[in-house]
């Protein structure tokens, strides 16, 4: 069985929870007997590559395994995305897949695709939910037309599905969920990087529109400067001068910092932090909340549908638009030793249910039922 995966999500991503999903779902497939990944990827910046190009090195010297190898198109040369795009559409035009598993939700190759299927993995309902946090980027064209063009929808969310029925009319049949895994705990004796010398709020990701970061500044401020020894660190995009700006409005600019880790270096950011706090409006699935699980770190996230799902009695909730909610979550965990780590050991337990073995192997047979059907 072979799947061509595109180019499309690894050049929109320079790091990022949809990419880290395809990198570890084809990781995963790599493991499994008689399945063969083409990718379609070209020079990109994106920082999870690197994992594949590992990946395709080393199933090289095993590709005389019977049914069992990894042809890859990570090319080597300079080429911009229309040459990446053009070669694409050239795999999809010869047909040499048994399925075809797009990372984004672009059109381009329907036209080219003829009578070969595609799974498509749909991952939050955002951008038609709240528009108006998109209006400066490409939103992608969840059309009727592609959805029901795919053979087969996997969502990363019962709340994602929910969504998605409710948006479009689709079949539900064709419609299966299948979780994110956590992250390999590291041993990171070996690291350099030293434990910060004071308390802090721990923030992944994107910052912008839905993530609702800015609007949970404005609700701890307060307590940031009431509370002389605790900080924020935030792991993503260095500050941008609006951003500063911002930051300084609301006096707190000493109080906030930006940090570039490596994935062990991140382990640590969440291994000593008071709690990571996620704030957003709205999520797909919330794969931080996987990362803190497994390296001891209480959560403090926005009382939405989707966290429920994923965390369940394992953090502690807060309502988004708040200020006392908001305070009122974080002073449980600051000042209750015993809060805190019961909701650390709630975690792990919790953990255990989110695998990316189970991902891969629940996805394989996604791709056999779509083969069985045609």
């Amino acid at each position: 069985m072979k799947i061509l995966f595109d180019h499309q999500m690894f050049h929109r991503q320079q790091h990022g929870g949809i990419t880290r999903y395809f990198v570890e779902l084809i990781k995963g497939l790599t493991k499994i007997e008689n399945i063969e990944i083409q990718l379609s990827i070209g020079e990109t910046n994106n920082n999870y590559v690197k994992e594949l190009s590992n990946i395709v090195s080393f199933n090289r010297e095993l590709n005389t395994r019977k049914n069992h190898s990894l042809f890859s198109e990570l090319f080597k040369k300079k080429s911009n995305s229309d040459d990446i795009l053009h070669r694409t559409i050239r795999l999809v035009q010869q047909g040499d897949f048994d399925i075809f598993h797009p990372t984004f939700y672009d059109q381009y190759f329907l036209e080219h695709i003829g009578n070969k299927k595609y799974v498509l993995t749909v991952h939050d309902l955002i951008m038609q939910k709240y528009p108006e946090f998109f209006i400066e980027y490409e939103i992608p064209d969840k059309s009727t037309r592609i959805l029901e063009g795919a053979s087969h929808i996997i969502t990363i969310s019962e709340t994602t599905k929910r969504e998605l029925l409710n948006y479009f009319r689709l079949d539900e049949k064709k419609i299966s969920v299948i979780y994110h895994g956590c992250p390999t705990k590291m041993n990171n004796n070996s690291s350099n990087f030293k434990k910060l010398n004071y308390d802090y709020l721990l923030f992944v990701g994107d910052r912008r529109g839905y993530k609702n970061f800015y609007s949970f500044l404005l609700s701890i401020k307060d307590t940031l400067i009431l509370n002389e020894n605790l900080k924020i660190v935030c792991v993503g995009s260095p500050f941008a001068n609006f951003e500063i700006k911002y930051f300084e409005s609301l006096f707190i600019k000493n109080k906030i910092f930006n940090i570039t880790p490596d994935d062990e270096e991140l382990q640590l950011l969440y291994e000593n932090a008071v709690a990571l706090v996620y704030p957003s409006i709205d999520e797909g699935f919330g794969l931080p909340i996987l990362e803190a699980f497994v390296n001891g770190c209480p959560i403090l996230c926005s009382d939405i549908e989707v966290f429920h799902e994923i965390a369940n009695d394992s953090a502690i909730y807060f309502d988004p638009k708040s200020i006392k909610s908001i305070n009122d979550a974080f002073y449980r965990i600051y000042y209750s030793k015993i809060e805190k780590q019961n909701i650390i050991e709630k975690g792990y337990e919790r953990s255990r249910s989110f695998d990316w073995s189970k991902c891969a192997s629940l996805t394989e047979e996604v791709y056999k039922k779509v083969i069985r059907q045609y």
